[in-house]
C-alpha cells in the first residue's frame, strides 16, 4: 500500500480499483497507537518492557487491563505490518513477469497459478499477523494456528520467490521463541524486501520510466540539458589543459638535445 500511489503515477491510473482500500496498513496504525497509549492510563499501566515479553506480559505479573489494551495494540499494529510487508513484495512479482515476457518475447510461464498465488497471498496475509508475536504468551491453540496459516501462505508465496523458505522455519512457533531475538529474523526480512523487493522496483523503474537522453546530431538542445552540457564542456576544459601539458612535455625533451639514456629502473635515481 506505501507502493500504490508511486505504482499509479508510473503507470498513468488514476486510483487504485479499490480507492477506499488504499493505506488501509497506514489507518491501523492510529487506533493501535490509541490503545497503547490509553494503557497508561489504565490502573498503573503496562509495565512491561518495551518488548512486551512474557512474564511482565502475563497474567501473573499484571492482571488488569492495561496490558490488555497493550496486547490489542499490539495485534492491530501486527495486522498493520504485515499488510505492508505482503504488498511491499506484491507488486514486484508483477514487475518482474512483466519484464521477463517482455524481454524473452514469451508468454509468463504458469500464468495463471501466478494469478492464483497472488491473490492467495492477499488473502492469507489478512490471516498470519500474530507470527510477529509468538513470544508474547500466547496460548497453545492460538500458536498452533497461526504457525499453519503462515505455512499455508508460503505455498502461494514459493512459487514466485525462493528467498521466503527462511519463513518456514520461523513459521514453526517453537523454533521461533529461540529465533526471534536474533539475526536471522533480520537475514529473512532482508532477503525477502532487500533483494526481493527493492530490485524488482529498480527493474520497474528501468523499465516503465524508460531513458530520454540529449539526442546527437542537432543544432539545438533543450534548456534542461544547459547546466549538464555545462558541467561536461569543464570536464572538457581540464582534458584539454592535460592533453597540453603532455605535448609540452614531450617537445622539450625532444627539443633539448640530452641524448642521455632512461637508467633500467625508473625509480632508479
Amino acid at each position: 500500500m506505501e507502493l500504490a500511489r508511486p505504482g499509479d503515477q508510473i503507470l498513468g491510473a488514476p486510483d487504485m480499483a479499490f480507492p477506499r482500500l488504499n493505506n488501509i496498513s497506514f489507518w491501523l496504525l492510529p487506533p493501535s497507537l490509541l490503545l497503547l497509549l490509553s494503557s497508561a492510563l489504565v490502573e498503573v499501566g503496562s509495565g512491561t518492557g518495551w518488548t512486551v515479553y512474557p512474564p511482565l506480559s502475563g497474567i501473573t505479573s499484571h492482571s488488569g487491563g492495561a496490558v490488555d489494551l497493550a496486547i490489542f495494540s499490539l495485534h492491530l499494529s501486527g495486522v498493520s505490518s504485515i499488510l505492508e510487508v505482503y504488498i511491499l513484495i506484491l507488486p514486484g512479482f508483477g514487475i518482474i513477469s512483466h519484464i521477463v515476457s517482455t524481454f524473452s518475447g514469451k508468454p509468463v510461464f504458469g500464468y495463471l497459478g501466478m494469478v492464483y498465488a497472488m491473490i492467495s497471498i492477499g488473502v492469507l496475509g489478512f490471516l498470519v499477523w500474530a507470527h510477529h508475536m509468538f513470544t508474547v504468551g500466547l496460548d497453545v491453540d492460538t500458536r498452533a494456528y497461526f504457525t499453519a496459516a503462515t505455512m499455508i501462505i508460503a505455498v502461494p508465496t514459493g512459487i514466485k520467490i525462493f528467498r521466503g523458505l527462511t519463513g518456514i522455519v520461523l513459521a514453526n512457533s517453537g523454533l521461533d521463541i529461540a529465533l526471534h531475538d536474533t539475526y536471522y529474523v533480520v537475514a529473512h526480512f532482508h532477503y525477502v524486501l532487500s533483494m526481493g523487493a527493492v530490485f524488482a522496483l529498480f527493474a520497474g523503474f528501468y523499465y516503465w520510466v524508460g531513458l530520454s537522453g540529449m539526442p546527437r546530431r542537432i543544432p539545438d538542445y533543450p534548456d534542461a540539458y544547459a547546466g549538464w552540457n555545462a558541467l561536461s564542456s569543464f570536464g572538457s576544459y581540464i582534458s584539454v589543459v592535460g592533453i597540453c601539458c603532455f605535448f609540452v612535455v614531450v617537445t622539450i625533451t625532444l627539443s633539448s638535445g640530452n641524448k642521455k639514456k632512461c637508467a633500467p629502473s625508473p625509480w632508479a635515481h
